[in-house]
């Protein structure tokens, strides 16, 4: 005949698997933790100047839980950035950020309030500062939509 085991023991291993297991889950949490903090952004198809402007709108994204970006909240940063066209953002999981952009063509200059501005081809217009001059560019004069 089959032996019956007590409640009590039963109770007792059940105890016991309840509260080894929420400790080393606690142990588990502080492990993972720092994992997945975004530490690496990868920008792929700029220039190196223009590298350097991108991330430095990007540094506040630094040390963030990857889980807890939001892709929109990427675009919206980057789309403040007048010269880019195409943006493709990317998560790699546990601690990286891939972002493929593409430089708008340039289409004119123009001079407004007395600094210069480049027309780009998405229809913004781009501050001298932040492109390198290009030769052979149509200047565009007057009051004018982009």
């Amino acid at each position: 005949m089959h032996q019956l085991t007590s409640k009590f023991k039963i109770y007792l291993y059940l105890f016991f698997l309840i509260y080894l297991s929420s400790i080393i889950n606690f142990q588990l949490l502080e492990i993972y933790k720092d994992k997945f903090k975004l530490k690496k952004i990868n920008i792929n198809g700029l220039t190196y100047e223009e590298k350097k402007i991108v991330e430095n709108e990007l540094n506040s994204l630094l040390n963030i839980n990857i889980f807890k970006l939001n892709k929109n909240n990427i675009l919206y940063k980057l789309n403040e950035i007048n010269f880019l066209e195409n943006i493709n953002v990317k998560k790699i999981i546990p601690s990286t950020l891939k972002i493929n952009l593409s430089k708008t063509f340039i289409v004119g200059k123009t001079i407004k309030n007395g600094e210069k501005f480049y027309i780009g081809n998405n229809g913004k217009l781009i501050n001298s500062n932040q492109l390198i001059e290009t030769n052979y560019i149509p200047s565009v004069f007057g009051n004018f939509k982009v």
